[in-house]
């Protein structure tokens, strides 16, 4: 069982295509239940209503806003280099990590165990995180891509 789960939806572009290593969904904001507490990072999943066949990606995961990094939807991510203490987990999601449940569910699903502690800043109760495609990503719609990190507060 899970002490917290957070759930947004990726705010992404329909076109034009994502190229690799374009930030895909904006600054991500998942919130955790304890500011200025410890969390342990254990389950991330990603749900999406178009394929991800032949598509990784990498999700980048901070433990503190990474404010002096730009985040430009559609276009080249880089990590400020005051920002990356901040960067706690990098998630990489394989192509073969997505599973084809659209005859149950309409989506595609893939999920990562994970086992990151973190310590979050006093008074911050977010994990920030960028979701970034390796390969040429075409999405459909605005919505296509939602995200679910779920942990365990420390003690």
């Amino acid at each position: 069982m899970f002490a917290f789960r957070s759930r947004i939806t990726l705010a992404t572009e329909a076109t034009p295509d994502y190229s690799a290593g374009d930030l895909c969904g904006g600054k991500l904001e998942f919130v955790g239940r304890t500011p200025g507490g410890g969390h342990y990072l254990k389950r991330l999943t990603l749900k999406s209503i178009d394929s991800f066949s032949g598509v990784a990606a990498k999700l980048y995961l901070f433990d503190d806003d990474p404010a002096a990094t730009t985040f430009t939807e559609n276009a080249a991510f880089s990590i400020h280099a005051d920002d990356r203490a901040k960067l706690i987990e990098v998630v990489e999601i394989a192509s073969a990590d997505w599973i084809d449940f659209t005859s149950r569910t309409g989506l595609y699903i893939a999920r990562k165990t994970l086992d990151v502690p973190t310590q979050l800043a006093q008074g911050n109760k977010k994990i920030f995180g960028a979701f970034v495609p390796e390969n040429t990503l075409n999405l459909s719609s605005a919505t296509s891509v939602e995200a679910i990190l779920a942990g365990e507060v420390d003690g």
